[in-house]
């Protein structure tokens, strides 16, 4: 799930090293996947939060239900129901 869609189609990887290592090299590519790790931790820290504040079996579309009914307009509500 999350995470194969965060590191892409395995297809897609060598062309994508390819493009990197012409352009930037061999440090420049580390050091952008650390960023970008960096961040996806930072996304998979907020999703574990709602996971345990909202434990329902419904997932992400309860967790996105819960948190835009409360503090949303009427067009809002009408398009999450």
């Amino acid at each position: 799930g999350l995470a194969f869609s965060n590191i892409g189609i395995l297809s897609n990887t060598s062309a994508t090293f390819q493009t990197v290592l012409q352009r930037g090299g061999p440090v420049i590519m580390l050091l952008c996947w650390n960023i970008a790790a960096g961040f996806m931790i930072c996304v998979a820290l907020s999703l574990a939060e709602t996971c345990s504040m909202y434990p329902e079996s419904g997932g992400l579309y309860y967790w996105v239900f819960e948190l835009v009914h409360n503090r949303s307009n009427s067009k809002t509500k009408a398009a999450t129901r």
